[in-house]
Parts: structure tokens; C-alpha cells; sequence
């Protein structure tokens, strides 16, 4: 390995000696990693969205029109499930597509933000219920499906993500490339 160069096994610098440019660490990057081509980073990206928003918004979008055929009320709007989902699958295949370079971090931030915005959404319809009334004594009964807290529960975990999305676009920017030796392997020699 040549001077000025970093890498897992690369002698520690010497005291005083400056660190190297982040193009120069992030070029030895590229060169000795298995970092996939764009193309192919790409086209995983776009499986990733069409994945993703067939969760988001297709299987939610059904199981909704399912919940309202059995005359439970829905307080979510069509429109407003496929604009969130929609961004979150869209910067969900994003942070795939950028995840060698220093916007992984940012990006990963606001798909963190917007699936807790598509969970916030979630939460307001929760509880669904309705009401059965009738019967020759008059008597209602109340049915509720509540999933309130395992949306809250999701909410938390992804609180949590965007935490890490912060130290790692903190170390992508003090560090370049030192999160790539870990993520990618390395070429054999």
C-alpha cells in the first residue's frame, strides 16, 4: 500500500503527518472495494422502489378497501397513503442507489423522516371501530382494532435509525470512506 493511502491494513500515519484528501481515500475506496457498478446499483434501486411501494401503498391500500367492505370507517386517504409511500419507497431505493458516497447519510435521514411521517399516518386512523346496533332489545355492540402501539413501537425503532443516520453521516464527513471497508468487501489480491 502506498503512502498517503488508507485502508484496513495500512500502517497507523506518523505523528504530525497530515491525513490524506477525502478523493484520494475515497478513489483507494473504489478501487480495492467490491463496490457494485451504478448501473447495477441502479436497477437494485428501482426492484427496491417497486418492492416498496407495493408494501407501502398497495397492501395497505387493500387491506384499507378490505377494513371499509367490512363497513369499519377509514380515516386515511387514498391520496395521502400513495404520497407518503410513495416518497418513502422512492428514498428508500435512493439510499440504496447513493450508498457508497457521503449523501447515504442525508438520504438515509429523510427516508427515516418520511416513513415516520407514512407511520404518523397510520397512527391517526388507529383505533379502527364500529358500531353494531340492533337486536330485538336494542343493544350495540362495539367492535375496535386497535394497532396504535405497534405503530408507536415503529415509530420508536425509527426514531432510533435516524439517530444512526446522524453518526453515520458525521463520520462520512470526518472519516471518507472508512465506513466502505466495512460495508463492502474487499478484492482479493
Amino acid at each position: 500500500m502506498t503512502a498517503g493511502t488508507a485502508g484496513p491494513d495500512a500502517a497507523p500515519p506518523e505523528p504530525g503527518t497530515p491525513r490524506p484528501a477525502a478523493r484520494v481515500l475515497l478513489r483507494d475506496a473504489f478501487e480495492r472495494l467490491r463496490i457494485p457498478p451504478i448501473p447495477q446499483r441502479v436497477a437494485l434501486g428501482v426492484l427496491l422502489f417497486v418492492g416498496a411501494y407495493i408494501a407501502l401503498v398497495g397492501v395497505t391500500t387493500y387491506a384499507l378497501q378490505l377494513a371499509a367492505h367490512f363497513n369499519f370507517p377509514v380515516n386515511i386517504s387514498t391520496t395521502s397513503l400513495m404520497y407518503y409511500g410513495g416518497a418513502t419507497a422512492i428514498l428508500i431505493a435512493a439510499a440504496y442507489a447513493v450508498r457508497p458516497y457521503r449523501a447515504y447519510g442525508p438520504v438515509s435521514i429523510g427516508r427515516d423522516v418520511a416513513k415516520l411521517l407514512y407511520l404518523w399516518l397510520l397512527y391517526q386512523a388507529s383505533p379502527l371501530s364500529v358500531s353494531i346496533g340492533g337486536g330485538s332489545n336494542g343493544a350495540n355492540v362495539d367492535i375496535a382494532l386497535g394497532y396504535a402501539l405497534i405503530v408507536l413501537v415503529l415509530m420508536l425503532v425509527t426514531l432510533f435509525s435516524v439517530a444512526s443516520d446522524a453518526v453515520t453521516t458525521y463520520e462520512d464527513f470526518s472519516h471518507p470512506a472508512e465506513r466502505l471497508y466495512w460495508t463492502y468487501p474487499a478484492r482479493p489480491r
